[in-house]
């Protein structure tokens, strides 16, 4: 398990934990008003900005609807930050309601204000996902 050494990975942290849970309301708690996500990405679900949090979950509600309960699981594979910003590489793994795995990696930038997310930045395989979505 990663202990967290700074405020700003002690809020990320406890973000992906709600996130990951599904617990919306903790989610929002978590996140600035003016929070902007950008899926740094092209062609998959979600790709681009979105801006506050019912836009976020406009957009994360439909593509966690793909999966199955539980899934899909972040892995924490390294993090690096500073007072502000949170970088980590992470996996997504977990099973697809069609049966199919889901097996993707991730780097996510977070920047943190006053103890809550202000921006996510999050890269992915975007090549894999649109594949996995039947893309041509």
């Amino acid at each position: 398990m990663f202990e967290p050494s700074n405020d700003a990975e002690r809020t990320v942290l406890s973000f992906f934990r709600a996130l990951g849970s599904e617990d919306w309301e903790a989610t929002r708690r978590l996140m600035t008003d003016d929070i902007v996500w950008s899926v740094m990405a092209r062609g998959v679900p979600g790709a681009g900005e979105h801006h506050g949090a019912d836009a976020i979950f406009a957009f994360i509600r439909p593509v966690r609807a793909l999966f199955e309960p539980g899934s899909p699981v972040i892995t924490l594979r390294s993090l690096v930050s500073s007072e502000k910003t949170v970088v980590m590489e992470t996996h997504g793994g977990g099973q697809l309601k069609d049966g199919r795995t889901y097996d993707n990696h991730y780097v996510m930038s977070l920047d943190v204000r006053d103890g809550r997310v202000s921006a996510l930045r999050e890269y992915m395989d975007s090549y894999y996902v649109h594949q996995l979505l039947g893309g041509d």
